[in-house]
């Protein structure tokens, strides 16, 4: 069994406003993305409805939803209410 690694704060870029902000340990993508300014939809905060989808389009995700499939997973889509980043920085089509 792998045990998780504490989370790490990172950077993230919403790709259309061209807006950077650092996502702290205990903050999510999508409430650093609103503290900033960017308007992004949100609906259960946990990843089990989807409603925050969004395109990753540099850096990788660490998943921790419900929702999304493999298929999806691999090709970039990304819950911001819950997943974090492995990497120093996540570029998103938001």
């Amino acid at each position: 069994m792998t045990s998780l690694q504490p989370p790490v704060s990172f950077e993230v870029v919403a790709a259309k406003s061209g807006t950077i902000c650092l996502v702290a340990e205990d903050c999510s993508i999508a409430d650093a993305l609103a503290a900033a300014g960017v308007k992004t939809k949100i609906g259960c905060s946990s990843g089990a409805c989807g409603t925050c989808i969004t395109q990753v389009l540099e850096g990788v995700a660490e998943h921790h939803d419900i929702f999304l499939t493999q298929a999806e997973r691999q090709s970039g889509k990304v819950l911001i209410c819950c997943a974090r980043a492995p990497t120093k920085s996540l570029v998103l089509n938001i």
